[in-house]
């Protein structure tokens, strides 16, 4: 085939072709890519494939400045060969520039072909990228409500979010916390190709979400992101924001748990917060034991789920009493105050049990309260009535013999034999009275350091009693 032939079929050729030496100079151009030139008559020999580039439409595509060279053409090739374009008809072309070396023993050369691909493609390209924004939205949100350490999950959203944009490959991610915690991807450096978006919800912001290309990549148009990745850059803050505003709110209210367990540990009652069941029993939502002497000797988690342990602790004459009272506060929803007695290492301990109804949005009634040991109390009160029996019952015969006696000496004249009668009989009353007296000192004084220790046992007591606190009894 001769030359002639050679340059007839390399102009047939139904794609633009141009031939360059290594340096880029312009050797064979056919008319397909001439007609990609503003200027059709330019002529061309010993011009530039950058000059190329210059005098076409792809100007507005591949940026190029006076420094611009064909090596440098080539590093770009090597990233992205693929372009949307405007072609001269004024229709979006996805063009395709390809090349292929060929080499001799005289000469190497680049064949080039600029490839115009029509709207279908772009559309399979936009929706290409389309799924993989809408694919980092989705995991985000999985992994998100998977992981409740914030820190890991942060750290998982880092190459889930680089996935979403162009060129993943170049993307760095940085997420920056107001508290200066940082989260970033191993590439990540802060470059002129950057998007950020703020992380913040109505009342806080958080820090910020960047984005940025760690070198320079095809332009689309006027910017080098897609108005669908600024679109989706602030998606993504804003989910950040949301979860960690919960995250935040979820840890404010475990320490709150924490300061409330921490309180109610420390205080000489047990606190509760229960529902009532139509039957009487409870349902424990929340049960602390504080740090009294005398107690419960159960696990509190196990009463949370199973709230018989409790029962069985109860004085079996106050079961009922108990039940009745929580029927009564279930029925009329006012306050819950009853006294009962339990059975702590064999001997019978006084409890008084008070709470409070709160009706909730959803219908329910949730009752608060806490329940004390009130022994050393009940052994007060019956000190003090058995010191009333004392007084009214032993101490009574030497004082109404002291007084019978001292009204005989002011009323009546006695003889010396008379008087010194009375007189003895006045100092065995005394001396009645005073042992009496000294003898309840010293039961008093046992008692009280019984009371002190809380190791008296009150069953004698107790059993003969149908309710202490009970005013008609």
């Amino acid at each position: 085939m001769s030359e002639v032939s050679y340059e007839v079929l390399f102009n047939s050729a139904p794609v633009p072709l141009i031939v360059t030496d290594t340096k880029g100079e312009i050797k064979l151009i056919n008319e397909h890519a001439v007609a990609l030139l503003d200027d059709k008559m330019l002529a061309f020999s010993g011009l530039n494939f950058c000059d190329f580039i210059e005098k076409s439409f792809l100007k507005d595509y591949i940026k190029t400045d006076a420094s611009f060279s064909f090596e440098d053409f080539l590093e770009i090739y090597q990233t992205e060969h693929k372009y949307w374009v405007k072609s001269k008809a004024g229709t979006i072309i996805y063009a395709d520039i390809k090349a292929v070396l060929f080499e001799s023993v005289e000469q190497s050369l680049y064949i080039w072909t600029i490839d115009p691909i029509e709207i279908s493609k772009k559309l399979s390209y936009e929706l290409k990228e389309r799924v993989k924004e809408q694919l980092a939205i989705l995991k985000v949100v999985e992994v998100f409500s998977q992981y409740p350490d914030t820190q890991t999950a942060l750290e998982l959203c880092l190459p889930i979010i680089k996935e979403g944009w162009q060129y993943p490959e170049v993307t760095g991610v940085r997420i920056l916390l107001a508290n200066d915690e940082e989260y970033i991807t191993d590439n990540f450096q802060r470059t002129e190709w950057l998007l950020q978006a703020a992380i913040k919800s109505e009342k806080e912001q958080y820090g910020y979400l960047e984005v940025c290309y760690q070198q320079e990549v095809p332009a689309y148009g006027s910017s080098i992101f897609l108005y669908e990745e600024e679109r989706l850059i602030n998606i993504l803050a804003k989910l950040l924001a949301i979860f960690i505003e919960r995250w935040q709110a979820i840890e404010k209210n475990n320490a709150d748990a924490l300061l409330l367990k921490k309180i109610t540990s420390n205080i000489p009652a047990n606190t509760y917060q229960f529902e009532i069941l139509p039957d009487g029993h409870t349902k424990m939502l929340f049960i602390n034991k504080g740090n009294e002497a005398f107690n419960y000797d159960y696990d509190y988690i196990d009463i949370i789920e199973d709230t018989t342990g409790t029962t069985e602790v109860l004085y079996e004459a106050d079961k009922a009493k108990v039940h009745n009272a929580f029927l009564e506060a279930y029925k009329t929803k006012k306050n819950l105050i009853v006294q009962y007695r339990i059975i702590i290492n064999g001997i019978i301990r006084w409890r008084w049990l008070s709470a409070i109804p709160e009706n909730t949005a959803d219908g329910k009634t949730i009752w608060y309260g806490a329940s004390q040991d009130i022994t050393p109390f009940v052994d007060y009160v019956t000190s003090v009535e058995q010191i009333l029996f004392d007084i009214s019952h032993i101490i009574r015969r030497p004082i109404a013999n002291i007084k019978g006696i001292s009204k005989l000496l002011k009323d009546i004249k006695l003889t010396e034999s008379e008087l010194h009668h009375l007189s003895k009989l006045l100092l065995t009353a005394s001396e009645e009275l005073d042992s009496f007296i000294q003898q309840l000192n010293l039961s008093y004084e046992e008692k009280r350091k019984l009371n002190q220790d809380f190791q008296i046992d009150f069953s004698a007591l107790v059993d003969k009693r149908n309710n202490f606190f009970d005013a008609r009894n």
